[in-house]
């Protein structure tokens, strides 16, 4: 029973890491409550792109993209910040995978929070660092207006 049972959670593992390409399609970004404030925190993921998205002054938000900094990619944020401020430094979580495993992407993540009111766009890039002078691989941005 027990190597079917590790034979099952190997097999599970493996079909999630090479499937996912990226966060749970959602048709409005996820709110969760907000320990510092009493305003929703909003998780956007790359499906919101192109989205107008409202938060109001003190609200929180966070953006997670996928991404597989094994390819020497990365997503960075590209937008110099006027109406919000960044909380903390860029996080990056790897997927889960069996022990062993290379070559498995992740989610790349960040935190905000609206300062003030007016409006701008947050835009990402992913791309390899040392290729400055190339396009950036793929571009993600978010209209976000703060009221």
């Amino acid at each position: 029973m027990r190597a079917f049972v590790a034979i099952g959670v190997t097999l599970a593992s493996v079909l999630v890491a090479c499937g996912k390409t990226d966060l749970p399609r959602t048709d409005t970004p996820t709110a969760t409550a907000s320990t510092t404030s009493e305003l929703p925190m909003l998780t956007l993921s790359g499906s919101d792109a192109g989205r107008p998205i409202d938060v109001k002054v003190g609200q929180r938000f966070a953006v997670r993209l996928a991404g597989n900094r094994t390819t020497g990619y990365e997503w960075k944020l590209a937008s110099a910040l006027t109406v919000m401020t960044q909380l903390g430094e860029q996080t990056y979580t790897p997927d889960p995978s069996p022990p062993g495993m290379v070559g498995r992407g992740g989610v790349e993540g960040w935190s905000f929070e609206a300062t003030r009111s007016g409006r701008e766009d947050l835009r990402f890039e992913y791309r390899r660092p040392w290729e400055k002078d190339q396009p950036a691989a793929d571009t993600v941005t978010y209209s976000i207006t703060v009221r």
